[in-house]
């Protein structure tokens, strides 16, 4: 058995945001060779059945009543953090989660979804454990919030304004910036991008998210008009959508300008190479975008979450929202425009707060863990924070 310190970071696969930045954390921190860290999925292990029910109803609630989900999101962002609905859910799975505590140890939880058991146990099963939080939207829902927690990690001074006013002091809010995986950082070869994907070099690429989990999967016209009103090489990516790609790939198998596929691991070759990126507005792929210099055009934001990422990344100049698919031509020109100017300008030179978000976020742990004062159980019966 290792004697490093132990972090278990939690996710949970509702769409890729939140696994993706667990991925970022677990890779930065193993890299400094100090910790033993591990990723957990601890809403699927503890109530595996729940878990795949509220993953189906999200993602059919999202294509089929984005009203009511934006109405269950705003409903469930006014409630208190700490009324019964809330606990209740906290709760949910409790005595699961209380074993894979006693087996893992962890002497600091990251949660990386806004699913907080963890920081619900008290001190006799979790021992003198810390918690922290990274938000991975620009906008900041209730369910992030828990007494318990020492450390939250945000993406901008914004949210931090929004979480003192919530009664979190100051303190305990850092500005990260949303972490991305390393490989977002280094230069990619545009032409050796176009020469695997087999594209046109004179042209522009215009890249589309269609998978989604089938949230962005009604594209077909949308490459109908882009095909009729752009010069330029279409790459769409199903991701995991089975049913979509087996769709587009029948429907464009004969337009040479259309490339369809399925699940990329290297997501960031096709974004590093792209002009636009056409896409759902997740936290965590609107980051990726902004780390490559990648400009975003968003058709029809879901009502919550990303409504809120949209609009806080349209306000900085770097997202267009369209509202309908006429508009959707002249945004993706722009966009275009845009990264005509932003290659000009910047070269390789670029730099955005989320470049070291993964850095700041462990400088923040080997500090914390190297100096905090330990929680007491009574501390811990109370939801009162000592680790300061």
């Amino acid at each position: 058995m290792s004697d490093k310190p132990k972090i278990l970071i939690i996710y949970a696969k509702y769409g890729e945001g939140h696994y993706q930045v667990a991925r970022a954390m677990k890779e930065r921190l193993e890299r400094m060779k100090r910790f033993d860290v591990t990723m957990l999925d601890v809403f699927a292990m503890a109530h595996p059945l729940w878990d795949k029910w509220t993953r189906f109803a999200f993602h059919q609630g999202s294509i089929y009543c984005p009203k009511l989900y934006g109405w269950i999101y705003e409903y469930t962002n006014r409630i208190d953090p700490e009324c019964r609905l809330n606990q209740w859910m906290r709760l949910m799975g409790m005595d699961r989660i209380k074993e894979i505590a006693k087996r893992e140890r962890p002497d600091l939880v990251l949660h990386t979804f806004p699913y907080l058991a963890t920081a619900e146990m008290d001190a006799a099963v979790m021992g003198d454990c810390i918690c922290m939080t990274i938000v991975t939207d620009y906008v900041l829902h209730n369910r992030w919030l828990h007494p318990n927690t020492d450390r939250y990690f945000v993406a901008s001074e914004q949210m931090k304004s929004w979480l003192i006013d919530k009664g979190v002091p100051a303190h305990r809010v850092i500005v990260s910036g949303i972490p991305v995986r390393s490989s977002f950082l280094r230069n990619v070869a545009q032409h050796e991008v176009y020469q695997k994907y087999g594209l046109n070099t004179a042209k522009p690429m215009i890249l589309m998210m269609a998978g989604a989990n089938g949230v962005y999967a009604k594209v077909k016209s949308d490459i109908d008009d882009l095909m009729a009103r752009q010069d330029a090489e279409i790459v769409v990516v199903c991701g995991h959508n089975d049913s979509v790609l087996r769709t587009l790939t029948k429907q464009f198998k004969h337009a040479n300008q259309v490339h369809v596929v399925g699940f990329i691991e290297h997501i960031e070759e096709l974004m590093s190479a792209a002009s636009c990126l056409i896409t759902k507005a997740g936290g965590v792929t609107l980051a990726e975008a902004r780390v490559v210099g990648l400009p975003v055009v968003v058709h029809r934001p879901l009502p919550g979450q990303e409504k809120g990422n949209a609009e806080y990344w349209q306000k900085q100049g770097f997202v267009q929202i369209v509202a309908d698919r006429s508009g959707m031509n002249d945004a993706v020109q722009r966009a275009l425009l845009w990264k005509r100017r932003f290659i000009y300008e910047y070269g390789d030179g670029y730099h955005t707060q989320e470049v070291h978000a993964a850095d700041m976020v462990t400088e923040e742990i080997v500090r914390f863990m190297a100096t905090h004062v330990k929680k007491t159980i009574g501390a811990r019966a109370t939801g009162r924070l000592l680790m300061d």
